[in-house]
């Protein structure tokens, strides 16, 4: 049968709202303690039996604001603490804190960030774990028999299999770090790469997910105006429009129209106009990512147009109805709120 470790997980507001919290706060989804002075002390954690062995303590603490912690332990088998010890450690970096000879039904812990560093405490999470199944188990009896060296042999082992139990967890859940989905942003970057996305910076991170989801279509479809239109898609939020120089040749049936259809659409057969409707956010910062996503998947020996139409437009150049003009009923022309000047004078 497969051993199932029993822990304690903190990694919610009402975990350690539910505690004493001094000069800290919760934020972003984090518990933080102010640099040297931030506090927190947990209700009491009921294993549920008297004399539970417990095993360790692990932070998982942001890594760039990780400064000096103090760590007090309190066990005892009554609720209210009688006949408990207690025990202290200092340790810097989110790791693994094994507790060594606690026992009782119920815990209490404290953490302080007691440090000198210049940045506040950022913990993510915290994980205590007891009637942990030991590798010394598997010793032979003669390991067993002084207390006093079995509980270096356990804390010895206890080094490699936090690391062995730690490998194993990130395999049995490897698959979750490959579907774009719901990985960690972390994550992301190295997909895109696997998936030769090139100027994964570009993206935002839930626009970059979709990406990747669909990275083996666009594919099938790269070089295509469809895929061109499909990775446009993705990152706009609507489909903008694909006109290509053969669509518009059939209507150069005269030298004037052929000279005001080339000025617009270009004038052969290896080139292509883009063309987006007028939406917020779009400014130039954008425009130029997406001319370079537009670099990036249309073929080499292709040139293209980007045209983004605005709330106005010019006769003769980039109007089109219903997308930047409209048609409506006739209407006199009023000046200064008196008088007007009838259609024939326009």
């Amino acid at each position: 049968m497969k051993y199932i470790p029993k822990y304690f997980l903190l990694n919610k507001q009402m975990d350690f709202e539910k505690g004493t919290l001094v000069n800290a706060r919760w934020e972003n989804d984090r518990l933080i303690l102010e640099k040297g002075r931030g506090y927190f002390r947990s209700e009491p954690l009921d294993s549920g039996t008297s004399g539970t062995k417990w095993h360790s303590i692990e932070l998982f603490a942001d890594e760039e604001t990780v400064s000096f912690c103090t760590v007090k332990l309190f066990t005892s088998d009554t609720p209210q603490g009688a006949g408990g010890k207690v025990q202290s450690k200092q340790y810097k970096g989110a790791q693994e804190f094994l507790i060594s000879g606690a026992r009782g039904r119920y815990l209490w812990f404290e953490l302080e960030a007691s440090g000198y560093e210049s940045y506040d405490l950022v913990i993510e999470k915290i994980k205590l774990k007891f009637d942990y199944h030991s590798w010394s188990e598997y010793l032979p009896d003669l390991y067993s028999q002084d207390k006093k060296s079995l509980s270096f042999v356990e804390r010895y082992l206890g080094i490699f299999q936090s690391i062995h139990e730690d490998m194993t967890r990130r395999i049995d859940c490897v698959a979750a770090y490959l579907v774009p989905e719901v990985t960690h942003e972390g994550y992301l970057d190295e997909l895109a790469q696997w998936m030769a996305v090139k100027d994964s910076q570009l993206w935002e991170k839930e626009k970059l997910r979709k990406l990747i989801a669909n990275a083996a279509m666009l594919y099938a479809r790269r070089g295509t105006a469809q895929g061109l239109l499909d990775v446009l898609e993705l990152y706009l939020g609507r489909r903008p429009y694909l006109v290509e120089y053969y669509q518009v040749k059939p209507y150069m049936t005269n030298l004037s129209r052929k000279r005001q259809l080339e000025q617009l659409y270009g004038v052969n057969c290896y080139q292509f106009t883009v063309i987006i409707e007028h939406q917020e956010g779009l400014d130039k910062k954008e425009r130029r990512i997406v001319a370079r996503l537009i670099e990036n998947e249309k073929p080499a020996h292709m040139e293209c147009q980007l045209v983004v139409l605005e709330q106005y437009f010019f006769l003769g150049s980039h109007t089109y109805l219903g997308m930047n003009s409209i048609l409506s009923d006739f209407r006199d022309t009023v000046l200064d709120g008196q008088s007007s000047i009838p259609f024939t004078k326009l």
